[in-house]
């Protein structure tokens, strides 16, 4: 064994050397290539450098000599020192005719505007013209040195000129510019000599990088204007043109004009600043280099083909036992647990091969055990689905019902539905349903976009009635890694029968409350609609068919008579008759031809058959289910006993949603309404008692008018109030029966009450016919005690002096009695009065009696108004601070703000109630477990051992949530009648925490030296989730 692993380390040795060398002669080789490259890129760029040099330097020696021509002629001129026009014209006139052929004329512009421009040609300038505006005059004028202006294209010769310019001084004073223009023909034709074969060219660029060179025709300078190397072909030679800027010359490669690439190779004219420059193609340019690359190229190969053929017997012999296990661990990953890797030797990869197969013996052993758990948990999950109440099932985009269904599809189908066309089973009977199915099935299947996918789902059907079930139907896209598409649908099935039964349910108890509330707040239109149809229906209808009227006219009046009475009864929320009626009239409308040939006994057992009468019959069953059975009574008044509207409220509140409670509380609460003089029907028993305690003589009182039905629970403490009226005209104003006869007055006094409507409220005026209020008394007793000064009760006119008696402490009586006489009981009267906005005059006379008129503004308002949650909080707020400090007796050291969340972490013991009507929300009360032991200590009356706390904690908790709640609601804004608390639940947990998905959670802390308190409110009407 030793042996032949050391035979194996050996042959590595000889392929990790054979590696190694072959790196290093592959380096070296690439090393070589690299620096023979830079040798050969280096040569190539100077061969290219030279000739741009030379061929610049021949432009630029052609451009100094013109220079030196014009540059000597203006030194002459300023030698010569004779500068008159006549000198000048023909000394450059002399000059001209010795030119080079290339010039095309020499003029001179002078400082003096005064003087005209003189032209070696004899051009005479317009009169207009002024050589100093001119860019040859301006710019030689400026550098103060001979310049060179940018060359143009001559519109009359179509050829290129420059304008050379040069100053002329007379010592320090600026004469005038001499100027020559030149032909470039010269300077072209040796730039487009440059000729190296058919493949190259070479081009001249000016100072401003416009073309003056170039074979393109396009880019060949024109009269109009010159054309940018930066600007032609979407900037394709803005590379040079940048490097030209930067005073760079290197070798630039390009894409040129022709979709060719070329070389670069850029010298500059320094005379001019130009630019010259020769394109190489790029293959002549490399061509060197690309040799070179062959060369090394070709040579690597050999090696590798010769190494190749010395190692691959080599590899071979060595990777056969691998192949073998490779072959193994394949044939192992398909599943062929059987397969095993031969061990043909005693190296790492025999080892290798030995260790796999261990490995395949223990997990074929494990497989087994796997396929057995499997079975049992498919079996589990199987169970699971099949009692989870719904159906799964799943297909693919055959739409073939896959194998695995849950039993609960078998109900609701009643058949195996293994392999069954879904369209079909959905919709066996409806082709038409079936194929809209199956066609958005198939687009779904064909989607590739998800969201388009999600689109198309939602127009699959979700709600249907299979065998006389209501079915839901929820769709699923899940993926198939396994099978051959890339993703199924699945299906899952919920019979919601007994939901939409109960939805009905609510339905129809929601109706009738609202039939029940419109009949009774609407009684006399109920009435009317009830009496006009059965009239007519008993005798209209008869009338109108025994009536010589047309037949149409008879057809139509009873059609407008039903719709009449649809619309009625519409209001009055009637169901049952409101349908038959809608029947009926659409029946009507549909057969009028046919009606037409009736006869009368024909029409009337035409309408008979819509059992109208018995449908109003049965909805008036349903009001006496409700209301009872007496409702009716025989004078055609609507009686409703107390008890049945209390019921009839709290159905409203516990059935009804919010909105629908704010709608339909406030009619119940008007059919609670009373007679305003009900309020005041004590008083006449009271009064008789009180005048016969006092030894009073007095005609029984007599309250007249108040039949205005009124809000009683509104005047109620007003009404209370004027007992202190009657007892002060009895005690202060009704004189004795002997007074009263020595004054003949009838022994018998009188005080009476008159209620009535006035002025948009109600006047309640109370008078006696006794001695009148003595208002000297009055202004006495003001004076007294302080309660005004001099001054003031001076000014006072009667009337007002009269309205002294509603004063504190201030009485019309001297003396004190257990009756009256402290002048508190009026206070409180005009206290009541203030509350309801109300006003009251006072009239007396003396020893013929006092009348007070009091008037209350009306107050029939039902309507329930919009509320905050801050009027709801802020009273369970301050309700909770009262009762922690009288009923429990812990002082509050701190309590936070009132903060809005979406989620509230709870303490140890927590205690909800929901409150239902026209608000729904839900009660919050959490403790910590000390301040939860220490309420148990205080609301038990025994004593409860220690350590027992928590088994009463819940339930006491539950009862202070109550109590806080319940003395909370008296002061909700207007609503505490039309609200119910439903039966605490408590929640005994650690590190819980409530989170509402619809709405905030309003919260607030309490700190007390017996632990913590936490309260909330949820104002909403979705249940909260419990985390």
């Amino acid at each position: 064994m030793t042996v032949f692993m050391r035979n194996s380390l050996k042959s590595r040795f000889i392929i990790v050397v054979f590696t190694v060398c072959f790196c290093c002669l592959l380096v070296v080789s690439l090393v070589s290539y690299y620096n023979s490259y830079i040798l050969v890129r280096e040569e190539t760029n100077q061969v290219a450098h030279e000739a741009v040099n030379r061929y610049a330097s021949e432009l630029n020696n052609w451009f100094m000599q013109q220079a030196g021509v014009l540059h000597a002629i203006s030194q002459d001129i300023e030698i010569n020192r004779d500068f008159s026009d006549e000198y000048l014209s023909l000394y450059l006139m002399e000059k001209f005719q010795r030119r080079d052929s290339c010039v095309i004329d020499y003029y001179i512009g002078f400082a003096d505007s005064n003087r005209k421009m003189v032209c070696a040609t004899g051009w005479v300038p317009p009169e207009d013209y002024e050589a100093s505006t001119r860019e040859w005059y301006k710019e030689a004028v400026k550098n103060n040195k001979l310049v060179y202006i940018t060359p143009y294209l001559d519109a009359d010769t179509k050829e290129m000129v420059i304008t050379l310019a040069d100053p002329i001084r007379d010592g320090d004073r600026l004469l005038g510019v001499l100027a020559a223009d030149i032909l470039l023909t010269d300077v072209m034709k040796l730039a487009q000599d440059v000729h190296i074969d058919k493949e190259h060219y070479s081009f001249l660029l000016d100072d401003c990088y416009n073309f003056i060179v170039h074979p393109h025709p396009d880019f060949q300078p024109l009269a109009s204007e010159s054309r940018n190397a930066s600007q032609v072909m979407q900037g394709l030679y803005r590379p040079l043109t940048e490097q030209i800027q930067e005073g760079r010359y290197p070798i630039i490669e390009l894409k040129d004009y022709d979709n060719s690439k070329r070389c670069f190779a850029l010298s500059e004219i320094k005379e001019t600043g130009w630019t010259f420059g020769i394109a190489i193609p790029h293959s002549e340019y490399f061509g060197p280099l690309k040799k070179l690359w062959y060369g090394f190229a070709l040579a690597l190969a050999i090696s590798l083909f010769i190494g190749f053929i010395i190692i691959l017997p080599v590899v071979r012999s060595l990777l056969r036992p691998i192949e073998d296990l490779h072959q193994a661990v394949g044939r192992f990953a398909d599943k062929d647990f059987s397969a095993r890797s031969p061990v043909t030797s005693a190296d790492e990869v025999g080892e290798l091969s030995n260790n796999f197969n261990r490995m395949a013996d223990i997990i074929q052993e494990y497989n087994v055990g796997l396929e057995r758990k499997v079975e049992e948990r498919t079996a589990a999950i199987r169970n699971l689905l099949d009692n989870a109440g719904q159906g799964f099932l799943s297909f693919g985009s055959d739409l073939q019902i896959n194998q695995e269904y849950s039993s609960e599809c078998k109900r609701i189908f009643g058949f195996d539905i293994a392999g069954q066309y879904f369209p079909r089973v959905i919709f066996p009977g409806d082709e038409a349903e079936k194929q809209f199915l199956e066609n958005a099935l198939q687009t779904i299947f064909g989607e590739e976009d998800e969201y388009r996918r999600g689109v198309y789902l939602s127009l699959l059907p979700e709600e249907l009635m299979i065998n006389g079930r209501h079915i839901q139907l929820e769709y699923k896209v899940i993926a198939n890694r396994r099978l051959k598409d890339n993703y199924s649908i699945m299906l899952i099935i919920t019979d919601i029968t007994e939901k939409r039964c109960l939805e009905k349910q609510m339905e129809e108890e929601r109706e009738l409350l609202e039939m029940v509330v419109k009949v009774v707040a609407n009684r006399d239109d109920f009435l009317e609609y009830r009496n006009d149809f059965q009239r007519f229906c008993i005798h209209g209808i008869g009338e109108l068919l025994d009536s010589d009227l047309p037949r149409d006219e008879v057809i139509a009046e009873i059609y407008r008579q039903i719709h009449t009475f649809k619309g009625g009864f519409a209001q009055m929320k009637m169901g049952y008759l409101f349908n038959q009626l809608h029947d009926c009239e659409s029946e009507i409308s549909a057969s009028r031809d046919e009606l037409r040939e009736m006869s009368a006994v024909e029409i009337k057992d035409f309408l008979d058959s819509f059992k109208l009468f018995e449908a109003m019959a049965r909805d008036i069953s349903l009001l006496e289910e409700v209301l009872g059975e007496e409702f009716l009574e025989h004078d055609n008044k609507l009686l409703i006993d107390e008890q049945k509207l209390l019921e009839i409220k709290q159905k409203i509140i516990t059935c009804l949603a919010p909105w629908e409670c704010k709608m339909l509380l406030p009619y119940i609460k008007r059919l609670r309404f009373r007679p305003f003089k009900e309020l005041l029907r004590s008083y006449p028993e009271s009064v008789s008692s009180l005048a016969e305690s006092l030894g009073k003589s007095l005609l029984p009182l007599r309250i007249t008018g108040g039949d205005m039905l009124v809000d009683s629970d509104y005047y109620h403490d007003f009404c209370k109030s004027l007992l202190h009226v009657f007892r002060n005209a009895i005690d202060h104003g009704l004189e004795s029966p002997e007074d009263r006869l020595e004054l003949g007055k009838n022994e018998y006094g009188i005080i009476s009450c008159d209620i009535k409507e006035e002025d948009g409220g109600i006047a309640v005026v109370i008078s006696d016919d006794g001695r009148g209020i003595d208002i000297n008394l009055l202004k006495e007793q003001a004076l007294d005690r302080g309660i005004y000064d001099e001054e003031y009760i001076e000014g006072l006119s009667c009337e007002e002096a009269l309205q002294l008696i509603f004063a504190d402490s201030l009485s019309s009586k001297e003396e004190v009695s257990s009756i009256s006489g402290r002048g508190m009981g009026m206070p409180a009267v005009k206290a009541e009065l203030d509350k309801l906005g109300g006003k009251v005059e006072i009239s007396s006379e003396k020893d013929r009696g006092t009348r007070f008129c009091f008037w209350l503004p009306a107050h029939d308002k039902i309507d329930i108004e919009d509320f905050s949650i801050e009027e709801i909080i802020n009273p369970l707020l301050e309700t909770a601070r009262e009762f922690f400090s009288r009923e429990i007796g812990i002082n509050l050291l701190h309590s936070t703000e009132v903060e809005r969340k979406k989620r509230q972490e709870l303490l140890r013991i927590t205690a909800f109630i929901t409150i239902k009507g026209v608000v729904r929300s839900y009660f919050i009360l959490s403790v910590d477990e000390e301040l939860g032991r220490y309420l148990v200590q205080a609301m038990t009356m025994d004593e409860i051992e220690s350590g027992t706390e928590e088994d009463f904690v819940e339930d006491v908790l539950a009862e202070c949530a109550n109590m806080i709640l319940g003395n909370s609601i008296k002061l909700f804004p207007g609503i505490s009648e039309l609200v119910m608390l439903e039966v605490p639940v408590t929640l005994y947990s650690d590190q819980t925490a409530i989170k509402h998905l619809q709405a905030d959670i309003w919260t607030c802390d309490f700190l007390f030296e017996e632990g913590r308190l936490r309260l909330g409110l949820i104002s909403q009407e979705e249940i909260y989730s419990c985390l």
